[in-house]
């Protein structure tokens, strides 16, 4: 396993795993989005703001957007589809709870946090359910598709002759 120095003490730490990296990115997308929403309604409330201002929330909607498609992309690269499209919507939908609670005075009500809570204990159920393929799985996959490949060739060449 690769080390990197740690300049606080001096001792080593490892790399953050793929896995780490992964959710990192897929948490990043998902408060994006929440940003994306809170410059939308921003944007929306026309008779507070004069046209400059509105544009200027626009662009942000619009930062935020593209930095969540970059996020969510990248997280795809560490974690499944699934995973990272639970933890992105879930991030989402609490940081865009907690945005509206805290700028805009939003009631976070008793249906509102059982429903919390009920999206937790399934994004838990979905996730605990999840495999990653083992290493064991992976070569086996890998020395199958070589065989075949070369099966494949061989036969070609059978006929050739």
């Amino acid at each position: 396993m690769t080390t990197t120095p740690n300049n606080d003490s001096g001792k080593t730490r490892s790399p953050p795993s793929s896995t780490t990296t992964g959710i990192q990115y897929a948490l990043i997308a998902g408060v994006a989005a929440s940003g994306g929403s809170v410059f939308g309604k921003l944007m929306s409330q026309s008779s507070v703001y004069g046209p400059v201002i509105r544009t200027l929330f626009l662009l942000g909607n619009l930062l935020c957007t593209v930095l969540m498609i970059g996020m969510f992309t990248r997280s795809m690269q560490h974690l499944s589809t699934t995973t990272a499209t639970i933890i992105n919507s879930c991030s989402n939908f609490l940081f865009t709870a907690l945005f509206g609670y805290a700028l805009f005075g939003e009631q976070l009500g008793y249906y509102w946090s059982m429903g919390a809570v009920i999206l937790s204990v399934g994004i838990a159920i979905i996730l605990s359910g999840e495999s990653e393929p083992s290493p064991a799985n992976a070569s086996s996959v890998a020395r199958t598709t070589s065989t075949t490949e070369e099966e494949a060739i061989d036969t070609s060449n059978k006929k050739n002759q």
